[in-house]
């Protein structure tokens, strides 16, 4: 099933959320990774080129998950799950598609700050909107972009512990559909 039911996520909603998912901790580790990097690395060049490359791709899945998400509403909470915790989930999941879209639009700015486009994969080329002349402008990209990240890696990390919480202690199938592994209509 494509798309998800009154009780459980479809195949559309469980692959973006994981491909999402692994690129965001793909693309945390690569940019964490690029701020010890020195200048005279030999993969000074090419590691920005991939972060950014991936990074479009990534925004591409990002805005067809929101997309997806608003004409497929997700399937209803178990019964165990309190207004407490439907609202924190809510919450949670909201601010981490907030943050992404963030993410994204900082990285592109601070990659087309210069008013050249970037280059994806050598496929095509996103252009720059803009060619502004804000003075720090790089820095204070940069800044959003990296601190945002770190947000977004804490809310992944309440969020998952919220996924292993349903499915230890209260032992209901929020996981399971998160994995495509729960029990149809």
């Amino acid at each position: 099933m494509l798309k998800n039911s009154r009780r459980r996520y479809g195949l559309v909603a469980v692959l973006l959320h994981w491909i999402i998912a692994v690129g965001v901790i793909g693309e945390f580790a690569l940019g964490l990774y690029m701020t010890g990097m020195d200048y005279y690395n030999r993969m000074s060049q090419f590691l920005p080129y991939l972060h950014e490359s991936i990074g479009i791709l990534l925004a591409g899945a990002i805005f067809l998950r929101i997309a997806w998400s608003i004409a497929n509403p997700r399937p209803a909470p178990g019964s165990g799950v309190g207004p407490l915790a439907r609202a924190v989930s809510r919450l949670v999941q909201f601010c981490m598609q907030l943050l992404l879209v963030a993410i994204v639009v900082f990285g592109y700015l601070l990659s087309t700050a210069e008013g050249e486009g970037i280059p994806v994969f050598d496929w095509f080329t996103l252009p720059a909107l803009m060619d502004t002349e804000i003075k720090g402008e790089e820095d204070i990209f940069l800044f959003l972009h990296y601190w945002l990240a770190w947000a977004v890696i804490a809310l992944a990390c309440l969020h998952m512990l919220g996924a292993l919480k349903h499915h230890f202690v209260d032992r209901d199938e929020t996981l399971r559909n998160m994995l495509g592994l729960g029990n149809a209509d």
